[in-house]
């Protein structure tokens, strides 16, 4: 990912990809810019695991970020007096398990995450950034498309799709917390429209899973 600068679902390879694991060490050269560390990235893959890959187009889910009827349900950004931060709050948990109040004290964007729970207090967030945000959770791509320009302050709760959902309908069960499309919609204020588009993968047509040695 780092290398090819992708996200993980342009990425078509082999399962074992997302379970092993390796050390690897390389020397970048002195005065290598930022922009040659990915080719060099790709270099030492091609060259210790014998790395072939080729690009496609593939047709996949992709979501556009819409502002939902009824208008959104975010405040614009509000700065915080100058001065040292705030101290964070004394740590209290709600009803779902969650902490009520950003762990590491107000004033930037934080996030707490479980299997079956999560939790993200945003401070002074673009719409892009929350489309970039909701891309890596949906591992889709994700568009801002709501036309707000400005910078946003929200809280963001909801369980992950691999949470199991509840029987009842206890609220005091993290599993009653709503799925990441429906959060958005219901606390934001923001919808999630599905549809077909084009992603460009990148296909790994051979890669040796045990590589040359440092």
């Amino acid at each position: 990912m780092t290398a090819y600068q992708l996200a993980p679902y342009q990425i078509s390879g082999p399962a074992w990809l997302d379970s092993s694991r390796f050390d690897v060490n390389a020397k970048i050269p002195e005065g290598a810019t930022k922009a040659q560390f990915g080719p060099m990235l790709q270099n030492l893959l091609a060259d210790r695991f014998k790395l072939v890959t080729h690009r496609e187009t593939k047709q996949m889910t992709v979501y556009d970020l819409v502002v939902a009827k009824g208008g959104p349900r975010i405040r614009d950004h509000v700065e915080l007096p100058p001065g040292p931060p705030p101290a964070p709050a004394k740590l209290e948990m709600d009803a779902y398990g969650l902490p009520a109040s950003p762990m590491f004290g107000a004033g930037k964007t934080s996030t707490v995450m479980t299997p079956d729970r999560a939790r993200l207090w945003a401070y002074a967030e673009t719409m892009p950034q929350l489309a970039e945000m909701l891309s890596g959770q949906l591992a889709k791509p994700v568009t801002d498309s709501t036309e707000l320009k400005a910078k946003y302050d929200f809280v963001l709760s909801w369980a992950p799709d691999s949470a199991p959902r509840p029987s009842g309908d206890a609220a005091s069960d993290p599993a009653a917390l709503p799925t990441l499309l429906a959060a958005v919609q219901e606390q934001l204020g923001l919808k999630l429209e599905p549809k077909k588009g084009p992603v460009a993968i990148l296909v790994i047509d051979h890669i040796d899973k045990l590589p040359t040695e440092n």
